[in-house]
């Protein structure tokens, strides 16, 4: 018994894990190719544009992570038709609250990036990113929502395939949009768009063709059941509006303190944090589903198994990701730097050290 739940574990968990991986890997690619083809400063801006990418997917996470628990509840209790409804009004207002804000972000362009921390020649860069991803923030949010309930749905490994199939598309259009077309930071936002709208029809696709238990179709307004869905998702929500939180921060202290040079540093400093968090993450998202349903069934036994599991293995994320940026500091930074430039962060002006991104990562830990 307890051999299978382990199957069963890794079965959910590894797909949301390597899910989460490639959503951590959208923006450091973008700032890659970016870094590459432009130069450090589109590298800051595409970190600058960061909190708003987080904030379109707090959004995504909350509404997915509470629909998905009692989705999966219903499941458990074989109540088919509601777990229905919940999945297609939750489509509906996940579209529906995307492009209301995709809208106000639209219309207030100078304003966000002010808000961000852009100044100088990062201002209009900031802007086109931003500009772009709003306009396709919608597939963000729906291709995020559709990657958690197939995994509701039974089928962990189409959310493998939906995810690839993603940073594949985004690698590929980014080293086309940025490195040949020249489009610069407004292409490799274009390609990461591109790249959602991708995942979302591969879902999309799977939901057309497995129509049990959950298909899309027309439902019933229960305005009510938002009163279980937002708390219920609203620990993930903040997780992931936290990370965009401590990135917006640090962005803002960093160019009073020390400059928007060192930003540059932090921008992969970053980026390897938001890896390590979305591997915890990762692990949440997957057992969710197995918990969820095991308690509409009333097997409460079970879900403690699970959440035994889970609680086990996050411990080993800080340590192990912290031995692999003191072993290959360079590494690092020679990924995220453009090829011209030198291989250091710039001095501190409050002790005259120079830093490897690597180190003042690990002393975040």
């Amino acid at each position: 018994m307890n051999l299978n739940l382990v199957r069963r574990f890794f079965k959910f968990t590894v797909p949301s894990i390597v899910s989460m991986w490639i959503f951590s890997l959208y923006s450091l690619v973008d700032g890659m190719f970016v870094a590459w083809g432009v130069g450090e400063h589109a590298l800051t801006a595409v970190n600058l544009s960061l909190p708003f990418v987080s904030l379109v997917f707090t959004l995504g996470i909350l509404l997915a992570t509470g629909t998905s628990t009692v989705l999966s509840i219903a499941l458990g209790q074989k109540d088919v038709e509601r777990a229905r409804n919940y999945f297609n009004q939750n489509l509906f207002v996940v579209i529906a609250a995307t492009l209301l804000l995709a809208v106000l972000v639209l219309f207030n362009l100078d304003w966000v990036a002010d808000f961000l921390g852009a100044t100088g020649e990062n201002h209009h860069l900031v802007k086109e990113y931003v500009g772009v991803i709003a306009c396709f923030s919608v597939f963000f949010t729906v291709s995020y929502n559709l990657e958690v309930q197939v995994k509701a749905d039974g089928a962990p490994h189409v959310s493998i395939i939906g995810v690839i199939s993603c940073g594949l598309m985004n690698v590929v259009l980014d080293y086309i949009f940025v490195m040949h077309l020249h489009w610069g930071v407004w292409g490799a936002a274009l390609a990461t768009g591109l790249a959602q709208a991708t995942s979302t029809a591969v879902f999309a696709v799977y939901f057309l063709t497995h129509r049990y238990p959950l298909r899309f179709g027309r439902f019933k307004p229960d305005p009510g059941a938002y009163r279980r869905i937002i708390p219920l998702g609203t620990a993930d929500g903040l997780s992931e509006l936290s990370n965009g939180m401590v990135i917006f921060l640090f962005n803002h202290i960093i160019q009073r303190v020390i400059g928007p040079g060192a930003l540059v540093s932090y921008t992969i400093i970053s980026y390897v944090n938001t890896l390590v968090l979305n591997s915890v993450i990762g692990i949440a998202h997957g057992i969710q589903p197995l918990c969820s349903y095991h308690l509409g069934a009333e097997e409460r036994p079970v879900c403690h198994k699970f959440l035994t599991y889970g609680t086990a293995w996050p411990p080993a994320s800080p340590p192990a990701s912290l031995s692999c940026a003191r072993c290959w500091p360079g590494r690092w930074w020679a990924c995220s730097s453009s090829r011209t430039a030198p291989c250091s962060p710039p001095r501190c002006p409050l002790c005259g050290c120079t830093p490897s991104p690597s180190s003042l990562w690990a002393s975040m830990w």
